[in-house]
């Protein structure tokens, strides 16, 4: 039953993608994944992380949602 949940991935480090505009942020975060045996990946824009997500597909995305709103990426529908 357990099986249902599994993302086919091979086993390994998990990814963690991190999306913030603060270098010093990224930097703190990005260290202490490290140390804790996870891999990471960088965006430092809305843009980019939407398209880190697409090609690197980490496990976990750590998303700063006080970015200006034109670099954020949309993460909530709207109404048209």
């Amino acid at each position: 039953m357990f099986g249902l949940f599994k993302s086919g991935k091979k086993s390994g480090k998990p990814k963690i993608l991190i999306v913030d505009d603060e270098p010093d942020y990224v930097a703190t975060i990005q260290q202490h994944l490290e140390w804790s045996n996870y891999q990471t990946a960088v965006a430092v824009n809305g843009k980019e992380g939407l398209e880190k997500a697409a090609s690197e597909k980490p496990d976990l995305i750590l998303l700063d949602t006080n970015m200006p709103i034109n670099e954020r990426p949309r993460n909530t529908r709207t109404k048209e």
